[in-house]
């Protein structure tokens, strides 16, 4: 017996007749239950073939003669696109009725408004309807019940969108062709397109199933914007992902991996994966044709609202072709569009015509009715010729321009009969009519609704979800039919209904009046405008001034740390050149200066500066973690919405050792969660008290922590356990090693300028901080860890033993003071000069005891810093290479005397071959005569013991450095020769032989050394917006330092060595070992899905930033604690892997880059320095799962993290941009001079300043014989020079005047607050030695005080001390005192160490929420 076919809805009627110009004019039309729609009567289809409206081409092609059909390839390619623009009269009047309504909306906030219309809803109450009656037998309500999902099930439910599915599954030939003789079964297949959250997905899904009782399958793929893309457009990205991250492999995000459908290659990447995917051996059930094509992309035009049409037309185009490639004959599609007022919109409504039988315009129940929200439900595909579609998807990545700036067409209007336009219009003005009269009805409500009124609503509410449910025959589907069959997520869902796996809710846009939303994205888009030119002009000087960056690698711009010594130079020299620029540009008549609004005004993120007057309290809540610090009420939601505050767990580090090798024996991962420090001073007493008895247990500790862990409840267990499950499956599967397996994505790089989102950080905060840091030339110090920075890294470089007497650099602080948290040392307390002297002597040996102790196997310090023999580097940089020649965990050793064995390997460029690299032992013996400045020093007196011990220590690391010295391995070198990751273990082993129990990783060394390498003027500063050409340099020699002003470039370019040096480090640990890992920034998911990854190989892992770590070089500590060794081997075969994916993606760079070469006939001599720009640079994208890098306790740990830097950068860049403001201000002042700085004034500055040098250097006498000998008549050429400058000329008062604004102090007062800063932090007694001459500057105890100096020097000497430790408050101007009051907080950046434990976040993960009292727990301070 012959099969029978379902017949269409169209088909049991008469055929359709055709007209005189053409159409077919349908007489029976498709049964549409929706209550507003409107369907076209007339089709364009005969178009394609036979209409006269398109002429044939003058020689028909190939193909169009095989198949016997009108040619209409030469008029299609050159008029689809080409023809001018044109509207339509009638059209024009609705539009002109729409705008007037819309008008009068402009003034109004919209986040009012929102509230407003939701209150009059009538549809409100469906989706909790929905949830609360349609639950299956376990109790579980249908997934993902969003809006889309309750629009897309109305619309299958109330049109023949799909056939009648219960008679399909009594036809065989509709089984046949629906794959019911594969595996599978037979199944409707469906794409999905711009489908993020993924609401039509499961409305499609839970149609089928109620249907077909679940004996119909549903196969499916969808597309859209990638939720994780760095490069996304945060008004254009929904990045709510709670179905991606579940189902991330049915997900196309194209060739780029950007999920972006304007672009022509992510059609044809998504056409070649589903309808045209081959058959093969590893697939042999390919996807094929869809029988349902859904459309639903959008974006924010709230910025302009009477546009949205125009806005949204090139992404409603790329649909329409994408779904037209995709489609089964006699599908579906349905896509959302906005109006129909325009050309743009007939276009796209006649190309539906032409290739599909009914086009029906529908307006579902559950779309708001006062938006221009419209779905065009296409029903019978019936086709589209070939020459059609390809010339269509070759207007994909034009058709933006094609449509705005060129003002073309895409369907010319002279294909249109009269009659289809008139049925545009028709639908145009029905939708319209709607439309406003909701708008007018709720703007006669606005602000006027009463009790009554809202109770009305209420019930007119609940009587709508009613006739829902029962209109549309919603019925609740078995477990085993939905999409994501996992109990938890379900569960999840329940408990917390949010689409966004990371922020748990939808994005906070901007709101305010449309006035305010328009200025907002116009300084958003100058931004990000500005980052790419101030980027791009970076690179092309690079490439100008050296002929391309050596590797291939191009940089931005780098924002240089003046020295303090040329900072009142480098403000007056950019001030002038900027008055130069601007009388140039008034001169070329390029107008006026445009306002410069902050982001900051929109976004409500962090209070506003000059709204404050003086003696008034600003409105809004005091931060209680940060002093002086205000914040605004409306604080963001993503910052408090997690978890309630639960009691901290006692530092694992405060276990004994025996007790940490018994929990660390066990395979779980449960102990990953743990902090490690940064609770409190007691957890830290009692971590140092616990390891200085090992065998000791402390009954208090383990009974409080006993009581918390009774406390716990089951639902923090249950979040803690189901990522370290998650994760340990897919690592004992070997999961990242499948061939289509998402661990390991490869993706096309993206510029440092692009990236605008993170999915770890808050996108508001990155473009606040963003903003601020274009608007920096330089970086002006006045902080502590600024002047340690100056005055510790750059002093002048000499041997081992007289290095530990100058000022320790930044680095060795920070290493100390990382060092110091994994590995506490006891908390000093001295009250008398001998006390003090026993009281560091006893601290010291306890501390050298524990390290011995946790570290028997000694260290290995990784290093990305280059070698600097011979011309590698400037004169500068080898200074800088010889100062850290030893190494920094080398010279905190012996600093404190530490006599613990290690090796040093530099990963960093090495300019000789590895053989002469490991023949030369430089190490840190240098050769350089010691500067003239240790010769004061040279005759201290220092006891026999510190001598000894010193000499011993010095003798240590002589005999290490002969026997080892330092080894080389470039890894950078080993990339691009494409050595793999066994060849490179086996390198590496070779030059590390034995294990070690602790690792210092440092990766941002590269950073250093690609800005040493740049070019001089990659550092200057745009002077103008209007005239890019015009750039501000530094006089060489002014900085100190450079950092990337792309706060993710350096994370960016540090990958691949980040990879190699985990890698390293995995290898060479020990069982129980520990890693100190300096790195950049954590915004990017590669560098986050490394971090997650290395954070399951330790027992405890956590981020840190010590006070001494200035935020402008945008770094951090990751901290991990005993490694695992079974979760540390599978960690090590990822990592492997993923260096094998980086190499194996550069050889594919330098092929595509040598057969460009070859083809454009390069010759060898450019080589492959002259790489391309433009070509494609491959990278890896994640190196974990989705689901595992934003599941809720690792990815809030990371979010947290990064918002708390970004809010510290932003204000430390804020309090440098008012530094700046306050000199400049002085220099405009200058004609008319500050009475307060008058000549007596200064005199009498001098003087004091004159005497409390004299008063100084006499206490230094009284320490030092030798230095009163050498030194006698300092004082006395101080004070007259210092009187000489007592009456200066006019410049030197200028000068005077902008360093009283900038803080500056002299060198003196530089070393000596770094002195004291570094007594602040805890860690003086360790980095300077007793025979340094800076420990005369510590502050000395109370009793020493008291018995060294009479009444009268007490006087002197509290006065001398006043005037040294105070700031000077003799400023009188508003600005000048709220930055004496900011210099005077006890800000992060001051002194506070801040520490962000993982355990904290673990356990706040879940609950109702953070209270505001209890914020602060989140951000501990030691």
């Amino acid at each position: 017996m012959k099969d029978t076919e379902i017949p269409s809805s169209s088909s049991a009627g008469p055929h359709p007749s055709v007209s005189a110009s053409g159409l077919l004019i349908h007489s029976n039309l498709p049964d549409i239950r929706l209550e507003r729609f409107y369907c076209f009567r007339s089709s364009l289809q005969r178009l394609q073939y036979a209409g006269s409206q398109l002429p044939p081409s003058s020689s028909p092609c190939r193909n169009c003669e095989k198949k016997r059909v009108k040619c209409i390839c030469e008029s299609v390619a050159t008029q689809v696109g080409q023809m001018p623009a044109f509207s339509l009269p009638e059209a024009e009047k609705v539009r002109a009725q729409l705008d007037q309504v819309r008008q009068r909306l402009s003034s109004i906030e919209i986040a009012e408004w929102k509230r407003h219309t939701n209150a009059t809803d009538v549809m409100k109450r469906v989706l909790p309807t929905i949830r609360e009656k349609v639950k299956d037998s376990m109790g579980f309500a249908p997934e993902l019940v969003i809006n889309s999902w309750a629009k897309l099930y109305e619309i299958l439910a109330q049109t023949p969108a799909l056939p009648p599915l219960p008679s399909c599954l009594s036809s065989q030939g509709f089984l046949d062709s629906h794959g019911a003789r594969t595996p599978a079964g037979p199944c409707i297949k469906s794409v999905h397109l711009c489908e993020c959250p993924g609401g039509f997905i499961a409305a499609t899904n839970h149609f089928i199933k109620t249907k077909t009782k679940g004996a119909l399958g549903h196969l499916w793929r969808a597309v859209s914007l990638s939720p994780y893309h760095e490069g996304g457009n945060p008004s254009e990205l929904l990045d709510d992902d709670v179905l991606y991250r579940q189902t991330e492999d049915l997900w196309l995000t194209g060739y780029d991996e950007t999920g972006d459908i304007v672009k022509k290659r992510n059609i044809e990447f998504i056409w070649n994966h589903t309808s045209r995917e081959p058959r093969t051996r590893d697939n042999p059930a390919p996807f094929g044709l869809a029988d349902l094509v859904t459309a639903d992309g959008s974006f924010d035009v709230q910025f302009a609202p009477h546009l949205q049409e125009e806005l949204t037309a090139p992404l409603v185009f790329a649909e329409v072709v994408c779904m037209l490639g995709l489609l089964n004959i006699r599908g579906t599609g349905i896509v959302k569009m906005y109006g129909l007022l325009s050309h743009q919109s007939i276009s796209i409504l006649a190309i539906l015509s032409m290739c599909f039988n009914h086009v029906v315009l529908a307006k579902p129940s559950m779309s708001r009715p006062g938006n221009s929200e419209l779905y065009a439900v296409c029903l019978e595909f019936v086709g589209i010729r070939s020459s059609f579609l390809s010339v269509l998807s070759r207007l994909v990545d034009s058709v933006q321009d094609v449509l705005g700036k060129q003002g073309k067409t895409i369907i010319p209007k002279n294909w249109l009969p009269e009659e289809f336009l008139q049925e545009c219009v028709e639908g145009a003005r029905f939708f319209a009519s709607h439309q406003i009269q909701q708008i007018d009805r709720n703007l006669g409500l606005f602000r006027q609704l009463d009790q009554a009124a809202l109770q009305r609503c209420l019930q007119r509410q609940r009587e709508k979800a009613t006739e829902f449910l029962r209109r549309n025959k919603i019925e609740p589907i078995n477990f085993q039919d939905r999409i994501v069959k996992d109990v938890h997520f379900m569960t999840d869902w329940a408990k917390n209904p949010f689409t966004n796996s990371t922020r748990r809710a939808t994005r906070r846009r901007v709101q305010g009046t449309l006035e305010d939303r328009e200025r907002y994205h116009s300084l958003f888009e100058a931004l990000h405008s500005a980052r790419r030119r101030q980027w791009e002009a970076a690179a092309r000087r690079i490439d100008g001034d050296s002929g391309g960056e050596r590797r291939g690698r191009t940089g931005g711009r780098l924002i240089p740390f003046v020295k303090p010594e040329a900072a009142v130079e480098a403000v007056c020299a950019f001030d002038e050149a900027q008055r130069r620029s601007a009388e140039e540009t008034a001169q070329n008549g390029e107008g006026a200066v445009e306002r410069t609004d902050s982001l900051a005004e929109y976004l409500e993120l962090l209070p506003r500066s000059g709204d404050r007057n003086d003696g008034e309290e600003p409105q809004g809540e005091r931060d209680s973690s940060t002093p002086g610090v205000v914040v605004s009420k409306r604080l963001p939601f993503w910052l408090n919405h997690f978890g309630r505050h639960l009691k901290p767990r006692r530092s694992v580090s405060s276990k004994s050792r025996g007790d940490s090798d018994t929990r660390n024996s066990g395979s779980d991962l449960l102990s990953f969660f743990a902090g490690i420090s940064g609770h409190s001073q007691a957890s830290d007493e009692c971590a140092s008290a616990s390891a200085e008895a090992p065998g000791a247990e402390d009954p208090d500790a383990e009974r409080e922590e006993a009581e918390h862990e009774e406390e716990e409840g089951e639902e923090e267990k249950e979040q803690r356990e189901r990522w370290t499950k998650e994760l340990s499956k897919g690592l004992h599967r070997k999961d990242y090693l499948r061939s289509k397996s998402r661990w390991i994505t490869p993706a096309l790089a993206i510029r440092p300028f692009a990236v605008r989102l993170s999915r770890f950080a808050d996108d508001q905060f990155m473009a606040l901080l963003m903003e601020k840091r274009l608007r920096l030339p330089f970086v002006l110090p006045y902080l502590p860890s600024d002047y340690l920075v100056s005055e510790g890294d750059h002093s002048p470089p000499s041997p081992v033993a007289a290095r530990c007497l100058s000022l320790p650099s930044s680095f060795t602080v920070d290493l100390a003071l990382a060092l110091l948290r994994l590995c506490p040392a006891s908390p000093p307390s001295v009250a008398s000069e001998r006390a003090a002297l026993r009281g560091r002597q006893q601290r010291l040996d306890a501390w050298r005891g524990r390290l011995a102790q946790r570290y028997p196997s000694g260290y290995l310090e990784l290093s990305s810093l280059p070698e600097t023999e011979g011309d590698a580097l400037h004169s500068g940089d080898r200074e800088a290479g010889e100062r850290q020649g030893a190494g920094v965990l080398q010279d905190l050793f012996l600093r404190a005397e530490v006599q613990l064995r290690g090796s040093l390997l530099l990963n960093g460029v090495s300019s000789r071959d590895d053989g002469e690299a490991e023949v030369d032992s430089r190490g840190g013996s240098s050769s350089a005569d010691p500067p003239p400045f240790f010769d004061d020093f040279s005759d201290w007196g220092v006891d026999a013991e510190t001598d000894g011990r010193q000499r011993r220590c010095e003798a240590a690391v002589g005999k290490q450095t002969g026997e080892k010295g330092v080894s080389h391995l470039d890894l950078l070198g080993e990339f691009e020769r494409g050595t793999k990751s066994a060849e490179l273990i086996q390198k590496f082993t070779s030059k590390c032989l034995s294990a070690v129990g602790l690792v210092y990783a440092d990766v941002t060394r590269l950073e250093q050394t690609d800005s040493q390498h740049a070019s001089q003027r990659q550092t200057s500063f745009p002077l103008s917006p209007s005239s890019p050409s015009s750039f501000f340099e530094l006089r060489e020699g002014c900085e100190v330092e450079r950092a990337f002003m792309e706060i993710a470039e350096a994370e960016m370019r540090s990958g691949v060595l980040l990879v190699g040096q985990m890698l390293e480090a995995m290898t060479v640990l020990e069982s129980n070992g520990d890693l100190i890992l300096r790195l950049h920034s954590v915004y990017m998911r590669f560098t986050a899905s490394l971090l997650l990854l290395l954070s399951s190989a330790f027992s405890n892992a956590a981020f840190f930033a010590p006070a001494s770590l200035p935020s402008w070089r945008n770094q951090r500590f990751f901290l991990g604690y005993s490694l695992r060794p079974i979760e540390a081997g599978e960690t090590k075969k990822i990592l492997g892997a993923v260096w094998d994916a980086l190499v194996d993606l550069q050889s594919k760079r330098n092929r595509e880059e040598d057969e460009r070469q070859s083809r454009e006939g390069s010759s060898g001599a450019n080589g492959r320095n002259a790489r391309n720009d433009d070509a494609p640079a491959w990278t890896v994208s994640q190196c974990l799962p989705s689901k595992l890098f934003t599941s809720l306790v690792p990815s809030t740990w990371l979010c947290q993290w990064n918002d708390f830097f970004l809010l510290a950068q932003i204000r430390d860049v804020d309090r440098r941009l008012k530094l700046f403001a306050a000199a400049r201000r002085v220099l405009s002042e200058k004609d008319c001079p500050s009475p307060s700085l008058s000549t007596a004034a200064r005199c009498s500055e001098a003087n004091e300043d004159a005497e409390e040098r004299m008063q100084k250097r006499r206490r230094c006498d009284e320490m030092a014989p030798v230095m009163q000998a050498s030194k006698q008549q300092t004082p006395e050429t101080e004070k007259t020079s210092e009187m000489r400058r007592a009456a200066p000329d006019e410049k030197g008062a200028l000068e005077e005047q902008i360093a009283s604004a900038l803080f500056l102090r002299t060198r003196e007062k530089r070393e000596k607050i770094v002195v004291r800063f570094l007594e602040k932090l805890g860690v003086g007694d360790f980095l300077l030695p007793e025979a340094s001459p800076f420990r005369q500057l510590l502050s000395r105890p109370a009793s020493q005080k008291t018995q060294r100096h009479t009444p009268d020097a007490e006087a002197a000497q509290s006065e001398t001390t006043k005037i040294e430790e105070e700031p000077q408050k003799k400023a009188s101007k508003p600005w000048e005192h709220l930055l004496t009051e900011a210099a005077e907080s006890a800000d992060r950046a001051w002194g506070n160490v801040t520490f962000l434990s993982l355990e904290s976040i673990c356990q706040a993960a879940v609950g109702e929420g953070l209270q505001r009292e209890n914020e602060a727990s989140f951000w501990r301070s030691a």
